[in-house]
């Protein structure tokens, strides 16, 4: 869940989510934008059932599905870690390494048919591969994600022992015994109008977890592919000190195979302004929760 959204840019992503054109006169534009209203709504579900329905049933029959597991590493970073505590936030270049980076690129979904787009006009892009720690993958996820065996072998390096003994290089905290487990994975697709509005995660408001035991939320956007021409236009998600845009705190140099990871409770909104025609963005979101217990106990 998303706090401290902007109601102006809340005004103009539901705008920008049907297409408003710009109408000055005042009954004809509340007339075209109950139509196109109408419209959207009628023609997104349409599309979201034939892809539930048929589309991700159907897709797997015709795809040959191949077993691979190959060995991913992220980069070494234990001499982050300081700076990372310190600003609750590092971008990184080279998140993984370069070979499996490149066989993942190619293999990751290109086409909309895999995604779905989020009936929410702040979150304005393409979701698909989603997993959550406790419902495991959502839809027919599971079966399609067989299709790109680079991306489900990424998946399972990103839920595995050999990954949060490396992230853990980053996060670990003197005093403490730290627990890591997945909270959520997915991949993302963002083109011309998509939209992420300058919001903090609910997980700002708690730093506990239902047992009293500390725990923190991380999360990573690992880019995968996008236009470097106009990083902040094509989707590269920024931190701001405000939810309008205006005081931006660091930004992405590059779109390809690098990494912003922050601390939820750090006092930053996080998002991407309206892409621009010709723009575009691959992504993969991981959300880390980190179990702290006094290493005294």
């Amino acid at each position: 869940m998303a706090i401290g959204k902007s109601k102006n840019l809340v005004k103009l992503a539901f705008e920008n989510s049907i297409h408003m054109p710009n109408i000055k006169i005042r009954v004809l534009r509340k007339l075209v934008r109950i139509i196109l209203i109408k419209y959207f709504k009628l023609y997104r579900w349409l599309v979201l059932v034939m892809k539930k329905k048929l589309l991700h049933k159907l897709i797997p029959l015709f795809i040959k599905k191949s077993n691979i597991e190959s060995h991913f590493k992220i980069q070494e970073l234990s001499f982050l870690s300081n700076k990372y505590t310190e600003n609750n936030y590092l971008f990184l270049n080279d998140f993984i390494d370069k070979e499996n980076y490149e066989k993942l690129k190619l293999n990751f979904p290109s086409n909309k048919v895999y995604f779905k787009l989020k009936n929410d006009p702040t979150k304005f892009y393409y979701w698909g591969f989603e997993y959550h720690f406790n419902k495991n993958y959502l839809d027919s996820d599971k079966v399609l994600i067989d299709c790109f065996p680079e991306l489900k072998s990424y998946y399972n390096f990103l839920m595995s022992n050999s990954f949060f003994k490396q992230i853990g290089y980053l996060l670990n905290k003197d005093g403490f015994v730290s627990e890591y487990k997945i909270i959520s994975l997915n991949c993302t697709l963002a083109f011309e109008k998509s939209f992420l509005i300058p919001h903090k995660d609910t997980s700002y408001l708690n730093d506990e977890t239902n047992l009293g035991v500390k725990s923190q939320i991380h999360n990573i956007i690992h880019f995968i592919d996008g236009n470097n021409t106009d990083v902040v236009n094509s989707g590269g998600t920024s931190l701001y000190l405000d939810n309008e845009f205006k005081k931006i705190v660091d930004k992405p140099k590059s779109l390809k195979n690098t990494a912003i990871i922050y601390n939820t409770k750090a006092d930053y909104f996080h998002g991407f302004n309206f892409m621009k025609k010709n723009m575009y963005r691959k992504a993969i979101g991981i959300q880390i929760e980190q179990i702290l217990t006094p290493s005294n106990k």
